[in-house]
């Protein structure tokens, strides 16, 4: 009998740590969404800034970092977008901000259904636990 609830605290054991396992790989795939979602925020804020100057081409772009360099935009009603699959088409500002709001959408849906597997699967460790625990101080009584 002792025996079997061994096993069970290491069945109980192995199951915590694959799921752990599970939480850090969902954990690493949210971050990555929400830097995508950061990222398409900031592509919308450039958009709608550079519309606003449109009319004085010479502008600062920012490149990254807290760093900027002075640009002149030649054409300043055409903006190429990432539209998946490694291809890139010409729209003009306001097709390419659509283009974008959609995207921060559907990955913000996907962040989403990825922080509700999470909280699954904490509540599931959380269970494990609980369960191991209990299990252990049963040959105590």
């Amino acid at each position: 009998m002792a025996e079997e609830g061994q096993q069970n605290i290491q069945n109980l054991a192995l199951q915590h740590r694959e799921l752990q396992k599970r939480a850090q790989t969902i954990q690493q795939q949210i971050n990555m969404l929400q830097m995508s979602v950061d990222d398409c925020g900031k592509a919308i804020t450039t958009l709608e800034d550079l519309q606003s100057f449109s009319k004085n081409p010479d502008t600062l772009v920012s490149i990254g970092a807290g760093s900027f360099v002075n640009a002149n935009i030649a054409n300043d009603n055409k903006v190429v977008v990432d539209v998946g699959a490694g291809i890139s088409v010409e729209k003009n500002f306001d097709g390419a901000k659509t283009t974008l709001n959609k995207r921060k959408e559907d990955l913000q849906n996907v962040l989403e259904q990825m922080n509700q597997n999470l909280e699954q699967i904490n509540q599931r460790i959380q269970s494990i636990e609980s369960i191991a625990k209990q299990q252990q101080q049963q040959p105590q009584q």
